[in-house]
């Protein structure tokens, strides 16, 4: 559900901290227990993906300048992992 809830608020033009948050801080067994799966699964990275992506160049949109570089740098945070 976070997944898709942060495409819709980007969609609408709102912020996305929060749901940025919960998934930073989100246990990977919770995570991995909701994702029942390899659909859910699938969309779910997917989405966040797609999510993120878009969240980060709303917000620094020159970063993508350098595309080897933004597709390379790990910059979302999910389950106190980072990708």
């Amino acid at each position: 559900k976070l997944s898709e809830e942060m495409l819709m608020k980007l969609k609408e033009g709102k912020s996305v901290k929060d749901i940025q948050k919960k998934l930073a801080s989100i246990k990977m067994e919770d995570l991995t227990k909701s994702l029942v799966n390899d659909n859910q699964r699938m969309a779910f990275w997917i989405n966040i993906y797609n999510a993120y992506i878009i969240a980060i160049l709303k917000e620094q949109p020159n970063k993508f300048k350098d595309r080897g570089n933004f597709f390379t740098t790990k910059q979302i945070r999910i389950a106190a992992y980072d990708f």
